[in-house]
């Protein structure tokens, strides 16, 4: 999002040289305190969240099947009692959250007055003219009604689909290429090593560039690579199908995240993000029915429909991707001609609960 160049000219006057350093130092201050008293939590929400999910894959190498006398298509549907254990820590955490996380930044305790108007004044800059302060319904039909939004969260469906299979078939993928339990358990330590560092190289390089669909679209690709040599495994050798399990995750993990930031910042204003937001990421679980039902025990190694399917929702986030990014440079390029100009005809539209529908408003790309 910018400003065009009629609103930097009104901004307020370059403050002082002796100001600026005050400044600066207290913005880092300000953001380093956020970093080490929001983070953290959320931090590991997550992983609990993701062991959750990994684990079980983990336990299957292990003999959990045997142990519990399963058969056939068990693994995929019979074992909710593990998922409840399994969750029970994560559930427990999530409680305490609620009195971990600062809801505002008019109630964080580990700010001082001073810090807390910064922090305000820094969020109210961001957000500046892409508002959505009440939630009625002429607001909640804006924000349900806006396409961009459902186009994002299939796309994340698409990726999160992926993400899921990962976490269910790749230490028994690992076991079934000849490697021992233990081992196969070991052998994924490189392969999410690898993601991560991926991963972190596309999120600073995104920020830098200001750029997120092209992000998306190769690690979309390195993904497809992966299940498509799967795919073709027959007479391939055991070093060239653990190689694909690198494309297949590295390629997640450059994309997902990029995904999720993408699509939030195109949110403007408190309500949409909130609701665009918990629409998204609830699509992106609901890939989990899909992920636990398409690796079939009988098909086991080859998984054709397991990978068929993943690969096959690895395009549809691909293709979503690309609707996003022409469809965000097109909106961008009408409201650079004025074509979005008559939104602010209606007098209640001018006191600003547009969100991102407001004309001044620029998509990231």
């Amino acid at each position: 999002m910018k400003e065009d160049s009629s609103t930097a000219e009104t901004s307020s006057p370059t403050p002082s040289p002796e100001a600026v350093p005050q400044n600066a130092t207290a913005d880092r201050r300000v953001l380093r305190k956020c970093d080490i008293h929001v983070v953290p939590i959320f931090y590991l929400l997550y992983m609990l969240s993701y062991l959750d999910r990994i684990n079980i894959g983990n336990a299957r190498i292990e003999g959990l099947e045997r142990d519990l006398g399963m058969s056939g298509n068990d693994y995929n549907v019979a074992i909710q009692v593990i998922f409840i254990i399994e969750g029970l820590l994560t559930t427990l955490i999530a409680a305490a959250a609620k009195w971990l996380i600062v809801d505002w930044p008019e109630n964080a305790r580990f700010l001082d007055d001073d810090e807390r108007s910064l922090l305000v004044r820094r969020l109210k800059d961001d957000i500046s003219y892409a508002k959505m302060d009440r939630l009625n319904k002429k607001t909640l039909k804006r924000i349900l009604g806006d396409w961009k939004m459902w186009t994002g969260a299939f796309m994340y469906l698409g990726t999160c689909t992926s993400t899921y299979s990962v976490s269910y078939y790749l230490p028994t993928v690992l076991n079934e290429l000849g490697y021992t339990a233990s081992e196969a358990q070991v052998q994924t330590i490189p392969i999410y090593a690898a993601a991560l560092v991926c991963a972190l190289a596309a999120a600073w390089l995104s920020d830098r560039l200001h750029h997120r669909c092209g992000f998306v679209m190769v690690g979309a690709a390195i993904n497809i690579l992966g299940y498509a040599i799967l795919l073709g495994q027959v007479n391939l050798s055991v070093k060239v199908k653990y190689m694909a399990l690198y494309f297949v995750v590295v390629g997640l993990w450059i994309g997902s995240p990029v995904e999720i930031v993408w699509i939030a910042s195109n949110l403007g204003g408190h309500y949409k993000r909130a609701i665009g937001s918990a629409i998204q990421n609830a699509m992106g679980n609901m890939s989990g029915f899909i992920a636990s039902n398409v690796f079939i025990t009988s098909q086991s190694p080859r998984y054709p429909v397991g990978y068929g399917a993943a690969l096959a929702t690895s395009v549809v986030a691909a293709a979503a991707a690309t609707v996003l990014f022409l469809g965000y440079k097109g909106e961008n390029a009408r409201r650079d001609r004025g074509g979005r100009d008559y939104r602010l005809e209606k007098i209640q539209d001018r006191d600003n609960d547009l969100g991102d529908d407001h004309p001044s408003y620029r998509y990231a790309v």
